[in-house]
């Protein structure tokens, strides 16, 4: 099972590091532990969701828009937030059929902006239930994720983080390699939906 010690302790086998006890990790007893859960305190995880469009991460929602944003600066009626959980953009539609992705749109900042009033919207997501879901990562992405933090530990300069950072590119295109061979997602019928605003109604996970 991954849990944040697993990945430390991943981590610390590619720079050769002692293993840490769950007490070492939790009460940073130890400078690894210290050293790791500062990377991971500052959005370690979610820096690699950034890395690909990843398929266990993926959450379709539908959106309708916020009439608190003003769009005057924008040639778009309306504007809709960005979910929390938002990593990255997947795809963006305008019905609920989702056949035709929506290309008269914009994406600035924490926001949509679309001259529909409802938006349906794919993103990778790093919410308990998606990406931030351990159990959901296949293994070639724990191993990019245990290379990434790896990597992060050991820093730039040294000649182990400039090997790791190698062996960690080689493992993200594996990673989006394997990802991108699985089944495609299977469209749940219309009908299943439940919207909501911002971002109250999701999609399994393709």
């Amino acid at each position: 099972m991954v849990t944040k010690l697993t990945i430390a302790n991943g981590a610390l086998r590619h720079i050769g590091e002692e293993q840490l006890t769950q007490t070492e990790l939790t009460n940073a007893s130890r400078k690894p532990a210290r050293v790791f859960n500062a990377i991971w305190d500052d959005g370690g995880v979610r820096a690699c969701l950034e890395e690909g469009q990843w398929r266990f991460a993926k959450r379709t929602v539908s959106l309708t828009y916020s009439p608190s944003v003003s769009t005057e600066d924008w040639d778009f009626d309306y504007a809709f937030d960005k979910p929390t959980d938002w990593v990255r953009t997947l795809g963006v539609w305008g019905d609920s059929s989702m056949g035709d992705p929506l290309r008269d749109y914009r994406e600035e900042a924490g926001y949509w902006y679309a001259n529909v009033d409802t938006l349906y919207v794919s993103f990778v997501s790093d919410d308990a239930s998606f990406g931030g879901d351990y159990s959901l990562w296949p293994q070639s992405f724990v191993r990019f994720v245990e290379a990434h933090f790896g990597a992060e530990m050991a820093g730039p300069m040294t000649d182990a983080g400039k090997e790791l950072r190698g062996l960690r590119g080689r493992l993200l295109a594996e990673a989006r390699s394997k990802d991108s061979i699985r089944d495609p997602s299977r469209q749940l019928p219309v009908g299943s939906w439940v919207r909501a605003r911002r971002g109250g109604s999701s999609r399994e996970n393709g």
